[in-house]
C-alpha cells in the first residue's frame, strides 16, 4: 500500500473512534501512534466537526491534504474498544490495510451486545439506583424506576421522529416532571424533583462537561469547547424541562411534601450502587468482557467520593477520580491492548457533576436565584476537582515510569 492508503487509513480509523467516545487529546495522541508504526508522517488537527489532515513527503513538504468530516459523538464502549484493539494490531504489523479497512467496516455495523429492552430495564435500574444513593423513599425509588422507562420510550420515539431528536432532553425532562408531580399526589408524600431528575439521570451530561473541560486542559481549546458548551446546553435543556414541568404542575394542582426519610443502609447504597453501575454498563454498551472491569472502576470512584466528601464539597470528586485514574492504568496495563478510557468513561459517571445543577430544583419555589447561583457553584467545583483527580492520577503514573524507565502506553 502507498503512503496516502496508510494515510487514508489512519483517517478513517481517527473518525471512528472520535464516532464512539475518544476525546481529542487522546485521539491525536493515537493517531500520532499509529501514523508512526506505518511510517507515514502525518499532521492531524482535530476540529468539532472534521480532521484536517496533511500528509508530508521526505523532502518535508506537503504532499497531500485531506479534510474527513466527524460523525456526532455517540458513546459506545464496545465499539471504542474494538477500535482500540484494531490500532494495537495494526501497530504490531498483525492487520494489513485491506484487512483493517474490512475491520472497520464490521465495527461500523456490529449489532449491539445489548437489545433495546434490556437498555430499557437498564434506565430502570439507573433511577433506581440513583434515587437510593440519593436518599430516597421507597416509593420514590420505585416511581423513579418507573419514570426511567418513560424517558427511555422517549428515546426510542426520538430515533425515529426527527423533530423530536432536537428535543429531546427537554420533551424528556418535561414528562419525567410532570408525571413525578401527579403521581406525587397518589403516593402522597414524595420529593418531585429529585425523582424527576433520577428519572432522566442517564441524560445528564456530566461525562461531555468533564471531558470538555479535560480536552480544555490538554491545550484541544477547539474540540474542549464544543463538547463543553454543549453539554451546558443540554443541561440547560433538561433543567428548562424539568422547571417547566414542576411549574405546571404546581400551578394546577400544587406539589405533595417531601416526605421525612431515614438515611438507607450502608448495605442498601452499595448494593444499589452495583445496580446502578450494571445498568450505565448497559446503557453505554460497554462489551460483557470488560463489564467486571467497569462496575469496579465505578465502586472504586464512589467509595473515593464518600471517603472524600467528609472531608469538604471537593474533596470527594477528586479522591474519587484519582482512584478512577490509577485503577484505569492498572487495568490497561494488565490487559493485553486496553485503553484506560474503556473504564474511565463509564466510571466518571458515577461523580456526577450535573448532579448538582438539579439539585437547585429542591429550591425552586422560595429560594430560586440563590438555589441556581449554588447548583452553578457546585457544578464548576465538582468539574475542577474530577480534573485535578485524573491529572494527578496522571502525574503519579507518568513518575512511576519516569523512575522505573518504562515506556508510556497511554494515561487515563
Amino acid at each position: 500500500m502507498s503512503r496516502s492508503d496508510d494515510a487514508e487509513l489512519v483517517v478513517k480509523i481517527g473518525q471512528v473512534a472520535h464516532k464512539y467516545g475518544m476525546p481529542g487529546f487522546e485521539l491525536d495522541r493515537e493517531l500520532a501512534r499509529l501514523a508512526r508504526a506505518l511510517r507515514v508522517d502525518l499532521t492531524v488537527i482535530a476540529t468539532p466537526r472534521l480532521l484536517d489532515c496533511v500528509v508530508v513527503d521526505q523532502a518535508g513538504a506537503t504532499e497531500r491534504r485531506m479534510l474527513a468530516p466527524l460523525d456526532e459523538v455517540a458513546y459506545n464502549i464496545e465499539k471504542l474498544s474494538r477500535t482500540v484493539h484494531l490500532m494495537r494490531r495494526i501497530e504490531a504489523g498483525d492487520v494489513d490495510d485491506d484487512a483493517a479497512r474490512r475491520e472497520l467496516d464490521a465495527i461500523e455495523v456490529l449489532p449491539a451486545p445489548y437489545p433495546a429492552p434490556a437498555v430499557g430495564i437498564a434506565y430502570a435500574a439507573c433511577g433506581a439506583g440513583f434515587a437510593v444513593i440519593l436518599g430516597s423513599a421507597s416509593g420514590d425509588v420505585v416511581l423513579a424506576s418507573a419514570l426511567s422507562i418513560v424517558v427511555f420510550l422517549v428515546g426510542c420515539a426520538a430515533a425515529r421522529f426527527a423533530w423530536l431528536s432536537r428535543r429531546v432532553y427537554v420533551v424528556s425532562a418535561f414528562a419525567a416532571a410532570l408525571l413525578a408531580g401527579l403521581a406525587g399526589h397518589v403516593i402522597h408524600e414524595s420529593d418531585t424533583p429529585i425523582v424527576a431528575l433520577c428519572s432522566f439521570v442517564v441524560l445528564v451530561p456530566g461525562l461531555g462537561l468533564a471531558l470538555g473541560a479535560l480536552e480544555l486542559a490538554e491545550g484541544q481549546t477547539l474540540i474542549g469547547w464544543h463538547r463543553f458548551i454543549a453539554a451546558a446546553v443540554q443541561t440547560f435543556e433538561l433543567f428548562a424541562g424539568a422547571a417547566i414541568g414542576t411549574a405546571l404542575v404546581r400551578s394546577v394542582v400544587g406539589l405533595p411534601d417531601a416526605p421525612d426519610v431515614a438515611p438507607s443502609s450502608t448495605i442498601s447504597q452499595w448494593a444499589f450502587l452495583m445496580i446502578l453501575m450494571i445498568g450505565l454498563v448497559v446503557v453505554f454498551q460497554v462489551p460483557p468482557r470488560i463489564v467486571p472491569w467497569a462496575v469496579a472502576a465505578g465502586m472504586l470512584a464512589y467509595a473515593g467520593l464518600e471517603v472524600g466528601s467528609r472531608s469538604g464539597s471537593w474533596q470527594g470528586p477528586f479522591l474519587g477520580a484519582l482512584a478512577l485514574g490509577l485503577f484505569s492504568t492498572l487495568y490497561a496495563r494488565g490487559t493485553s491492548h486496553a485503553n484506560p478510557l474503556v473504564v474511565v468513561l463509564p466510571g466518571v459517571l458515577i461523580l456526577v457533576p450535573g448532579v448538582a445543577a438539579y439539585a437547585s430544583l429542591r429550591t425552586f419555589d422560595a429560594e430560586f436565584e440563590t438555589g441556581i447561583a449554588a447548583s452553578g457553584q457546585g457544578v464548576l467545583i465538582q468539574i475542577v476537582a474530577i480534573l485535578a483527580g485524573l491529572f494527578t492520577a496522571a502525574s503519579i503514573v507518568e513518575l512511576g515510569r519516569a523512575l522505573t524507565g518504562a515506556a508510556p502506553s497511554g494515561g487515563p
